[in-house]
């Protein structure tokens, strides 16, 4: 068996897909003894990842107040070789874990942080720009003292300014988790998904919009994940629409049980700046469950979505835009289905997990290695 490594989250789920599924199961696969801090009803072992369960908390506030210290003592308790934590509320423990320890502390960035704060629904206006601020103070102080520092995407190396270059492992599909696709017997009509955070700043508004302007269409909408306050007022005023069905959130396999069995798949987030330089990772599962896709036409997007031809590209704020793409789909089954062949090619042969996992053991053997 090699080195224990202790992977903490406060925020996420236990089984989160980038914390649980890529990360804890690949170094599990590896042979480190892995072991997962995270809230979750009870401690159990999956795949090879020993889950230590912290007790639930209901509110952001108790979360912030208790977990946090919950998670670091039972990181101390493990003892681990080395410290693998994802979000930004743990940094001062991160810091704590590494005086107190002496061992490799590694963050895992996902987001930009202070331009997520700008958007954060449950800060007050006027207190973002200087919450934003801080952050990134705080973030520069704590980031040079960690042993590595690993982002999900390059854009979010590059907000981070730091002079060693994170590493970057960005979240893309493991296929051996992508279901086979299933066709459905029913009435015929053509069902397009979205599949993650439904708010309205990743174009629910837009969304729900353009079914009406199909609602003669057959065509339907459905969308899974959790949802903001402001997007369950609009998904509650579109309940009574036939043609647009909302189901929370599930975990990975629950929602590719989902794609396995749509037709197409949207990403029609508005550009806003921390999006337009974001890998978003439900483009890549609509490409591996071979759907195509109908997306933002963001500059990287556009290369992404262009150079594998597996969809069409959007003005994300304009309902109409969206509503014709969908249409244009739905009268070309045949482009439809090739550019889903296409997709998916190009995720069995560029955007996946396996060369991800490549890198994110070598930084463990390298990390290790120093000590």
């Amino acid at each position: 068996m090699k080195e224990r490594i202790c992977i903490i989250t406060t925020a996420h789920p236990a089984f989160d897909a980038r914390i649980f599924l890529r990360g804890a199961r690949s170094l599990a696969e590896a042979g480190y003894n892995v072991h997962l801090v995270a809230q979750h009803d009870a401690s159990e072992t999956q795949e090879g990842v020993s889950v230590m369960a912290l007790k639930k908390v209901r509110t952001r506030a108790a979360r912030l107040a208790f977990v946090g210290w919950r998670a670091f003592f039972a990181a101390l308790r493990k003892r681990a070789d080395a410290y693998h934590f994802h979000d930004p509320e743990f940094l001062v423990f991160g810091l704590l874990l590494h005086w107190f320890r002496r061992k490799p502390v590694i963050y895992d960035v996902h987001e930009d942080l202070p331009a997520q704060i700008h958007s954060k629904e449950w800060i007050p206006q006027p207190l973002r720009r200087p919450a934003a601020r801080l952050a990134r103070a705080g973030l520069r102080f704590t980031l040079k003292r960690m042993s590595a520092v690993v982002a999900a995407t390059q854009g979010v190396a590059d907000s981070l300014a730091l002079p060693t270059r994170p590493v970057i492992i960005r979240n893309f599909p493991v296929l051996d988790m992508i279901p086979e696709r299933v066709e459905r017997c029913g009435d015929g009509a053509v069902r397009a998904v979205y599949v993650g955070r439904v708010s309205e700043e990743r174009g629910l508004g837009e969304m729900l919009e353009a079914m009406r302007i199909l609602h003669d269409e057959p065509i339907e909408l459905v969308l899974q994940g959790t949802a903001t306050p402001s997007a369950k007022r609009l998904l509650q005023a579109a309940s009574e629409s036939d043609l647009v069905r909302y189901v929370p959130w599930a975990p990975p396999q629950g929602a590719y049980r989902t794609l396995a069995s749509a037709d197409i798949g949207l990403a029609c987030l508005r550009p806003v700046s921390r999006f337009q330089s974001a890998l978003p990772v439900k483009l890549f599962e609509y490409m591996a469950c071979g759907i195509p896709v109908i997306a933002s036409d963001f500059p990287l997007w556009r290369e992404i979505v262009g150079g594998a031809e597996c969809g069409l590209l959007v003005d994300p704020l304009d309902p109409c835009a969206i509503a014709g793409a969908i249409r244009y789909l739905l009268e070309h089954p045949e482009e439809r289905a090739a550019m889903g062949r296409s997709g998916r090619a190009s995720v069995e042969t560029e955007y996946n997990w396996e060369a991800e996992s490549a890198k994110l053991l070598d930084l463990y053997s390298r990390v290790l290695g120093d000590q």
